[in-house]
């Protein structure tokens, strides 16, 4: 087999891109980079490098700093390099809880403003892209941009999107807007024609997110359990995103727990797993306990929230806010079940309003998942807790996916 060299005029194209965005990924990875630091990490031809990297710095993705100091050697001051991390920005849109939350974020996904815009339960679609064309005005003027410097538009909502068609298939959150709404296209014609758009499941980019706090787990397969408006999860497996053929995997809200409850979910079923461990369900659990008065949850009143049941649980061993934690936890640990049966995650995150769960409540999951016998004894499914806000979470993995599309767009490569 003939070998392929990496520096030379002939080298194949498919290899020179995979080299440059190589070369790019690592200077990207860095605050500033030496030539030779590159070689070491990529094992890529210097020769190769040196014409990568003067043709980044010609388009002006890659900066060049000036020279470095020699080494205690002597010899030729080498130059120093860093990613242009405001080449381009990406505008993420979050679009969940009855808010528009527009963010404007750079190449290392550092966010540089936040604009929100509440909106009412029933808000037209309409009237809400019409929202965000005025706040994308806004943070052009703001921040003195063109709209050359935008790469892309993110748009993240909970319910069922398809990425390649650009079409949210449900929301059960926003049930007027109807079913096969076209996102990409509605925002597409207020937008510049050099700005493309695109859609993302809200639990899957929290999920996502969970690689920029914690590199290692790049090595690993986990699942992110989004707990906010409703129950849903992100699958990761080594880095990437499991969508599923129609994109409804991690609807693990939806899943069926309870074969005997008669409340109708919004998504059409009953037994929901999202609707059982619901406040509103809970809270009228606990006003119907013979017991609710004698609670220290009766001072809240119709303002109780999952917090206080888990403190009131963890801290006052309240016997009815401990009551209520077992009872959540044990429909918590039938979803996890069917999940490490399904997946056989190395890791489970909970985020948002469950994070906050406390030490009773994880107690209880880890008490009963135990009992289950194929729960392996030996390096079991590790359990945490993710406390950051999902707003933060959920920009954080969408400018993730911009980024990584402006990373894989060849045309920087060539």
């Amino acid at each position: 087999m003939r070998g392929i060299t990496t520096d030379t005029a002939a080298m194949p194209k498919d290899l020179k891109l995979i080299n440059r965005e190589k070369i790019l990924s690592t200077i990207a990875q860095s605050e500033t980079i030496m030539l030779n630091e590159v070689a070491d990490a990529t094992g890529i031809s210097r020769q190769t490098i040196v014409k990568a990297i003067e043709s980044f710095v010609e388009q002006g993705i890659v900066l060049s700093l000036g020279k470095g100091q020699s080494t205690s050697l002597g010899g030729k001051r080498p130059e120093i390099y860093s990613f242009n991390k405001n080449y381009r920005y990406n505008i993420c849109v979050r679009l969940e809880n009855h808010v528009l939350k527009v963010v404007l974020t750079n190449l290392i996904n550092e966010i540089i403003c936040v604009i929100d815009k509440p909106h009412g339960q029933n808000e037209p679609l309409e009237n809400i892209i019409w929202d965000f064309r005025n706040i994308y005005a806004q943070i052009m003027l703001e921040n003195k941009l063109t709209d050359d410097k935008i790469f892309m538009v993110g748009v993240c909502l909970g319910g069922i999107t398809d990425e390649d068609t650009g079409i949210m298939r449900y929301n059960s959150l926003y049930p007027n807007w109807g079913r096969d709404i076209p996102i990409v296209s509605m925002f597409k014609t207020i937008l510049p024609e050099n700005i493309n758009v695109y859609i993302c499941n809200e639990a899957k980019m929290t999920g996502y997110a969970e690689l920029y706090y914690n590199k290692s787990l790049l090595d690993k397969s986990y699942v992110a359990i989004y707990t906010l408006d409703g129950i849903a999860a992100g699958y990761i497996d080594r880095g990437k995103i499991m969508m599923g053929s129609h994109t409804l995997i991690g609807e693990i809200g939806h899943m069926t727990l309870d074969a005997n409850d008669v409340e109708i979910c919004q998504c059409g079923s009953c037994g929901c797993f999202e609707r059982i461990v619901s406040l509103d369900r809970l809270y009228n659990r606990i006003v119907n306990s013979r017991n609710y008065e004698q609670s220290v949850l009766f001072r809240y009143g119709t303002g109780l929230t999952m917090e206080n049941i888990f403190n009131a649980a963890d801290n006052d061993a309240d016997e009815l806010a401990m009551d209520t934690v077992r009872y959540v936890a044990k429909f918590f640990s039938m979803a996890l079940k069917n999940i490490i049966i399904n997946i056989d995650p190395e890791l489970i995150i909970i985020q948002g309003i469950y994070s906050s769960a406390g030490t009773y409540f994880h107690k209880q999951v880890l008490k009963n998942l135990g009992s289950f016998k194929y729960m392996p004894r030996e390096n079991p499914v590790e359990i945490t807790y993710d406390s950051r806000e999902v707003w933060h979470l959920a920009v954080t993995g969408i400018s993730m996916c911009l980024v990584d599309r402006f990373m894989a767009n060849e045309s920087m490569y060539k």
